[in-house]
This record gives structure tokens, C-alpha cells and sequence, in this order.
């Protein structure tokens, strides 16, 4: 067996199958016990590892030739395969909860398929093509039944549009420069160029404005899913691309220039998410900050810390914007609507939901025994040990997200006439929000059950992990 053909082609032959069967919740439950295969295949049995069944033994190939390109999955890829398909099948079973989930479900099946292909390609200057295909495919997903193009949709694609002929670029002037630049013109070039392309692929400050105007047009969980995989792609992408060069890792300005962006976009996010009147908006702006936060991460200078933040962070980000995207299109479907006057009283009707979104938003905020907890104040030490006046306006990004997520719950409590709490959320419902919010308490309390492998990070970023 090979690897790709099992973690990039098959999911894509998958999803083109599920549209033969016309059952919103068998799509769901389908694509869900695939990704959760792929997922344990990922965890137990990882590629280019030999292992034995029925004393035969078998490995998966770490390479397949496909259109000329070559496409790599090593034993390094564990974690990003486990996280990826992790994420899928719990994103594909919560969709059980939503109308006309169909179609969404087989796209954003093929769209996993398609990240790990960029992860997987060599050169890996392709990747930004693939990551051009993903946001084409996504276009159908991403208009509600009946509606047309909106203003964020145009803008997203605009976005990502933008990043390919920038980064691919930037490979094409490094191509002769991989150990030692010697034209200081031409890497000055490639630097801007390469800066560019991934400002637009992550949607940094100004280049967001998207997310929040989407925010409105869509459904909250394809919102999410958007934001939670394109984003953690490209900065999979971009460490590739730094590990690659020695003069880009060992450059100082490039990581100080991360935690200018970091902090840049953390502290606007969560301006405007403090000011927001939608409840959509404000999730949208949570959601942007979160790569603020990783790119704050990795700019540590001690890269091997860095990595680690970097890693830690993906497991509460995809735990709590799980939960507040659930509840969030729960009561979108509930409401008709999520302005704060279409959600006056929610809470006292659907006390689950809104729950499920209170907790959120303060973990967002970094409330004590949430998820994103221990990290956030893990990377706010080490910014107050290197950079005082970064770590001060770090922690003002903590008041914007509390006073969003206070305003939020606050507007979901307010009612003219009370009548008394009754939960209209079916079973189902409420053990999803109930777990979810357990593990949140979780991830809070015991941080380190759940910490990735150091080994396997070095092993994906030897190089630059060797600078500490």
C-alpha cells in the first residue's frame, strides 16, 4: 500500500462515491468512520513504518509519482495526518445536527484529501496550486441552498487567489539559493514575495476582512472549517519552507516580523470582536486570532519551544471553535438569526447552546481552566521574558475576547418577559455540548495528556529545531 494513495487520493475518490448515495445523515456517517480510519491508520500504523499482520509484513510506501509531481508521506507526517483526519470525523459527526449537510460533507471530505496533498508534494512550491484547487472546490460548499455569491465569499477567493502566483514566485527566484544567497537582490525579492503569499493565505491584518462578512453569508461550521484547515496548512507549509533554507531560519527579522503579524492581528481581532452586535462576527474574528496566536508561537527564540507551543495549540483550537461552531449553528437554525436582538432570551430556551458558546468564547478569552489556558499564558511568560512591550499588548488581547464573549452571553440573558428555563435541545444535542465542554475542561486541567510528541516535531523541522 501506499501512503498518499491512502491519506490524498482515496479520500478525493471517496467523496466523488459519496455523492452517489443521497442521504444527508449516511454521508455524515460515512465520511465520519472514514476520516476515523484514517485517522487510527495515521496514529497506529504510520507511513514508511514497518509492521507485521498475521506474520506478514507490510509498510506503507512513502512516495507516488502523480502527474509528474512527486508526492511524500514519511513517518514526520504522523501528526498532521493524525490531526487533520481527527478533525474531519469530528466535524463530519457533528453535521449529524444539520439540515442539508450533504453536500457540504462530500466537499470538505475532498478538500482534506487535497491539504494533505499540498503537504505531501515535491517541490513543495506546489502546494500553493493545490491550496488554489481546495478554495475552487470550496466555492459550492460555501453558498447557502438558494443564495448567491456574497461580498465575503468574492473577497476569500480573491484572497487565495492572490497567495499562488506570489509564493510559486518566490520558489521559482530561491530555486538557486538553497544553502548560501549570494544575490543579497534577488533574496530580498524572494523574502517579499514569500511574505505576501502567505499574508494572504492566512488571512493576516489587513487581509481578514473576509472572514467576518462570510460570517454572515454562511453557516457557522463551514466557517470553521474553513478557518481551522486552511490556515494550519499554510503554516504547515511556510515551517516546511523555512526548515528548507538555512539563511530564512536563521534570519532574526523573519521571526521578529511573525510576532509583529501575531500581535497585530490578535489585538485588531479582538478590538472588533468587542464591538460586534453578531454573534457570527465575532466568532469569525476569535477564529482569525487563532493563527495570531500561532504565528506569535513560533516566533520564539527558542524554535524548539516554539514548535511545541505552536503543536500545543492546535488540539484546544479545534476542541473549542468544534463546540462554538455546534452550538453557534444550532441556534443560528433555532433563531433565524444570530443579531443580538434575534437572540435576546436564548438562553432561558436553549440553555445547552448557549452554554456551549458561553464556554467558547471564554476560552477564547483564556479564562483559568479552559483549554487554551495553560498555553496562552506558556507563551505570554516567554514573551514577557524576551519582549516586555509585546507581552503587555498580548495580554490586552485577553480583555477584547472577554468583554466579546461577556456581551454575547449577556444579550443571549436578556428578556423582557421571563418565563422560567426550559431546554428545547434534543438529547443528542446536549451530550455533544456536554462532552465537548468536558474535554475543554480537560485540555485546562491536564495539559501535558495531551501534548504531541517532541520527537515527532524534531523530526518533522530537523532543521529548524537545530538552531537552538
Amino acid at each position: 500500500m501506499n501512503a498518499p494513495l491512502l491519506w490524498f487520493i482515496l479520500p478525493i475518490v471517496v467523496a466523488g462515491g459519496l455523492f452517489l448515495i443521497q442521504n444527508d445523515k449516511s454521508v455524515s456517517i460515512l465520511a465520519g468512520f472514514f476520516s476515523l480510519i484514517l485517522f487510527s491508520v495515521a496514529a497506529f500504523l504510520p507511513p514508511d513504518t514497518p509492521f507485521t499482520i498475521l506474520t506478514v509484513a507490510f509498510k506503507f510506501e512513502p512516495t507516488l509519482q502523480f502527474f509528474g509531481r512527486v508526492f511524500s508521506l514519511t513517518h514526520s507526517d504522523k501528526i498532521p495526518l493524525m490531526y487533520v483526519y481527527g478533525f474531519g470525523s469530528f466535524w463530519f459527526f457533528c453535521t449529524l445536527a444539520y439540515n442539508n449537510s450533504r453536500k457540504a460533507v462530500i466537499i470538505s471530505l475532498a478538500i482534506l484529501g487535497i491539504m494533505i496533498g499540498a503537504i505531501a508534494v515535491e517541490p513543495f512550491l506546489y502546494s500553493a496550486i493545490l491550496l488554489e484547487i481546495a478554495a475552487l472546490i470550496a466555492i459550492p460548499f460555501l453558498v447557502r441552498e438558494g443564495q448567491t455569491f456574497g461580498r465575503g465569499l468574492v473577497r476569500f477567493l480573491i484572497n487565495q487567489t492572490l497567495g499562488l502566483p506570489f509564493i510559486l514566485l518566490a520558489g521559482f527566484l530561491l530555486s538557486g539559493v538553497e544553502a548560501g544567497p549570494d544575490d543579497l537582490a534577488i533574496v530580498l525579492q524572494a523574502m517579499l514575495m514569500l511574505g505576501l503569499g502567505f499574508a494572504f493565505l492566512l488571512s493576516v491584518f489587513p487581509f481578514y476582512t473576509w472572514a467576518p462578512m462570510l460570517s454572515e453569508e454562511i453557516e457557522p461550521y463551514k466557517l470553521a472549517f474553513i478557518l481551522l484547515t486552511f490556515p494550519l496548512i499554510s503554516l504547515l507549509i511556510g515551517l516546511d519552507f523555512i526548515d528548507k533554507y538555512a539563511w530564512l531560519r536563521s534570519s532574526e527579522i523573519l521571526f521578529n516580523l511573525l510576532q509583529v503579524v501575531g500581535l497585530i492581528l490578535i489585538l485588531s481581532a479582538s478590538i472588533w470582536a468587542a464591538f460586534q452586535n453578531h454573534l457570527g462576527r465575532i466568532f469569525a474574528f476569535s477564529l482569525v486570532s487563532s493563527t495570531g496566536y500561532a504565528l506569535i508561537a513560533l516566533s520564539s527564540s527558542d524554535h524548539i519551544l516554539g514548535l511545541e507551543s505552536f503543536f500545543l495549540l492546535i488540539l484546544p483550537n479545534l476542541v473549542t471553535f468544534g463546540l462554538w461552531s455546534y452550538s453557534i449553528t444550532l441556534l443560528d437554525e433555532k433563531t433565524n438569526g444570530l443579531w443580538k436582538e434575534d437572540i435576546r432570551g436564548a438562553a432561558y430556551k436553549y440553555p445547552y447552546i448557549s452554554a456551549g458558546i458561553a464556554f467558547s468564547g471564554l476560552t477564547v478569552a483564556g479564562i483559568p481552566l479552559l483549554a487554551m489556558f495553560p498555553i496562552k499564558v506558556a507563551i505570554w511568560g516567554t514573551l514577557a521574558v524576551e519582549q516586555t512591550t509585546s507581552s503587555t499588548l498580548y495580554g490586552l488581547a485577553f480583555i477584547g475576547f472577554f468583554i466579546a464573549s461577556a456581551r454575547s452571553f449577556s444579550a443571549m440573558l436578556a428578556t423582557n418577559t421571563f418565563t422560567g428555563w426550559k431546554s428545547n435541545e434534543t438529547q443528542n444535542q446536549k451530550t455533544i455540548i456536554l462532552l465537548l465542554v468536558v474535554l475543554l475542561i480537560l485540555l485546562g486541567l491536564f495539559p501535558s495528556l495531551f501534548k504531541p510528541s517532541l520527537d515527532l516535531i524534531i523530526e518533522m523541522f530537523p532543521n529548524l529545531a537545530q538552531l537552538n
